[in-house]
């Protein structure tokens, strides 16, 4: 009997965990934009699968924030190199950060060449050298013209597959070394439509800086504008980048937050800088009115 007892309590631990777990979804998106499919990879936070609803009877709808990788990275390097699983968990859970949607998709320009496991290649230097020269390249092409259309079928994707809010308060984008040329990109393409825009040790130049004035973008759904967070290590190859970035938007009157790091261009500092970005642009919100059905 006490036996049986303990295989009950376990039972119930077990069931509990898996109902309150975040989880990750890794979707083949079909493209028209780049040369095959792309992965993309979506965190759903604890509670998305659960019938959830605000007090006045709607469907809850999460914000969004899209998570782009560097310039050889792919739609894994978040979770293989950042944990963002356990990073969001965290941050949600001690409620600094609100409950979100991430959509960490593959944004090499050229032929998507990281099909394979990455436990496959991460011993074939050959592969990884043929693999960065070919995205180097490719990002020329991105720069020329696709990559917009072609996160516009990413974006497409995310609303018709999950439950994120339209709202731009709702939305922000961030990304990591040529990841945040790309973020400052869609920003710059898609004027307010971003909230917040992350630049983790930002390799962009001034072509970059949006060609607004104060309160940059600002609508009367976002009637402050887009801010700008950058981060840079005090030991990054790439300082110079993020420092001279900042100094371009204090003179176009565009608000941003410039932060300096301990540490260099690598996972280290990208995962202290994600999670302050997250500070300023999802803040922990109790008045979301969410009910549990």
């Amino acid at each position: 009997m006490q036996r049986l007892a303990v295989v009950v309590t376990l039972l119930l631990l077990w069931t509990v965990s898996l109902c309150g777990e975040s989880r990750m979804d890794t979707v083949s998106m079909p493209t028209m934009s780049a040369l095959n499919n792309r992965p993309v990879v979506f965190y759903l936070p604890d509670g998305y699968d659960d019938n959830v609803t605000t007090s006045k009877g709607d469907t809850v709808r999460y914000p969004i924030l899209y998570l782009l990788h560097g310039i050889n990275g792919d739609e894994y390097s978040w979770s293989r190199n950042g944990d963002i699983r356990h990073l969001m968990d965290s941050l949600i859970a001690n409620r600094v950060i609100r409950k979100c949607v991430v959509v960490m998709p593959n944004t090499n320009a050229g032929k998507y060449i990281w099909g394979k496991k990455y436990k496959d290649l991460k011993d074939n230097r050959d592969m990884k050298t043929k693999s960065l020269m070919r995205n180097l390249f490719g990002y020329v092409k991105n720069r020329k013209g696709n990559f917009i259309d072609y996160f516009g079928e990413i974006e497409a994707l995310t609303y018709s597959r999950y439950r994120v809010s339209d709202a731009p308060t709702d939305r922000i984008v961030a990304g990591l070394s040529n990841g945040s040329y790309q973020a400052a990109l869609l920003s710059n393409m898609h004027p307010g439509r971003y909230a917040w825009v992350g630049l983790l040790s930002p390799v962009i130049f001034r072509s970059q800086v949006p060609e607004r004035g104060e309160n940059w973008c600002a609508t009367d759904e976002l009637p402050e504008g887009t801010h700008f967070f950058i981060s840079v290590g005090e030991g990054d190859i790439f300082r110079f980048y993020g420092v001279k970035y900042s100094k371009l938007l204090r003179e176009a009157h565009i608000p941003y937050v410039l932060q300096s790091v301990k540490g260099g261009h690598d996972w280290k500092a990208w995962r202290k800088d994600f999670a302050t970005f997250m500070k300023y642009a999802f803040p922990y919100d109790n008045n979301m009115g969410i009910t549990h059905d």
